[in-house]
């Protein structure tokens, strides 16, 4: 699709919460994002339930993505997000822990970059059903700017593997 604005980018994010009313701290996260960055053409996907990663005891997850356009360059959104999960009470204990909000930066763009700070895309955008569900549900035909294969196959070879751990579909934003 043809940018109105040619410095923009279509940026996917990934929420996920599950302290301290998950449902809440979701839509609040997307509301001040909505609110506080430039950003156009916002969508969300719904609201998926599922089992946290790396073997910890904590409860589950409430997840969702997010898509919009915006000027701001990866660093500049990093920032930004990291000081809404802040707003919304994230302490950074433990690698995979609990957490009020977390926002990653899925795909940016066509954009390939591995810094200290950011990694594009996500490492996890391929292998993950509680990303991959929500991602191609308000994207469908996106392609994985490194494989250049669409994220659909990815989801496909997901499912053949193991069924969806996402329990629940929730009413989204």
């Amino acid at each position: 699709m043809p940018l109105d604005h040619p410095k923009e980018q279509l940026v996917h994010l990934g929420l996920g919460s599950n302290l301290k009313d998950p449902f809440l701290q979701l839509k609040q996260g997307l509301q001040a994002i909505e609110d506080s960055l430039p950003i156009r053409e916002f969508r969300c996907a719904g609201f998926y339930t599922s089992p946290p990663m790396g073997g910890m005891e904590q409860p589950d997850y409430l997840n969702t993505v997010c898509s919009f356009f915006t000027n701001l360059e990866p660093e500049a959104l990093l920032k930004s997000l990291r000081e809404i999960e802040d707003q919304q009470g994230r302490q950074r204990k433990e690698h995979w822990g609990a957490r009020t909000l977390d926002i990653d930066i899925l795909l940016y763009g066509n954009e390939v970059r591995q810094s200290q700070t950011l990694t594009l895309p996500h490492p996890g955008v391929e292998s993950r059903d509680f990303v991959l569900v929500p991602l191609l549900e308000i994207s469908p035909e996106l392609i994985h700017p490194q494989t250049r294969l669409p994220l659909r196959d990815s989801l496909d070879a997901l499912l053949k593997n193991s069924p969806l751990t996402l329990k629940t579909h929730h009413e989204g934003y």
